[in-house]
């Protein structure tokens, strides 16, 4: 299944890119999703970083999900941003993996200018559930729980630019 959400951000791409890798941001954001642990990684390598988020939040999946994965799930969230091209604009690989679980979303994230005073944030992603007859069903369940995490991000991304 994929997903494709694009949010706006009033202010430039580089300040986006900015708090994307702030350590003190994502630790908050894991708070605000919910989540009951969470350990924020943040490795610059030259002109982009990898972040990687490990965090542990409560299911949130319909009855017939959670009999398989249970109350809480640990999920493991991993971008790797390149360079600025000379507009500014940056690109990561995205990668969203259930841990213990055959559920993951791989795909990008891309941020660009749209405007003097703003910037799209783009995710676009193929969720996939390796599990026979059900993971057709289990993928937009998934899709709801990765636009709602998102979704807060960008508030609280919001608020703190």
């Amino acid at each position: 299944m994929n997903i494709d959400e694009t949010y706006h951000y009033p202010t430039d791409p580089a300040s986006v890119y900015a708090l994307a890798t702030t350590q003190s941001f994502r630790e908050e954001v894991c708070v605000a999703q919910g989540s009951s642990e969470s350990e924020v990684t943040i490795d610059e390598q030259g002109e982009g970083a990898t972040v990687t988020i490990l965090r542990t939040v409560e299911g949130q999946m319909p009855d017939f999900i959670s009999k398989f994965v249970g109350d809480q799930v640990q999920v493991k969230q991993e971008e790797t941003w390149g360079p600025a091209a000379d507009d500014g604009s940056r690109t990561a690989d995205l990668r969203i993996t259930i841990i213990g679980q055959p559920a993951e979303m791989t795909g990008t994230i891309t941020t660009s200018q749209e405007s003097n005073s703003s910037t799209n944030f783009r995710v676009n992603g193929e969720i996939t559930v390796n599990v026979p007859f059900l993971g057709k069903k289990i993928e937009p369940e998934i899709a709801k729980v990765i636009t709602e995490a998102l979704s807060t991000e960008v508030e609280l991304g919001k608020q703190r630019l």
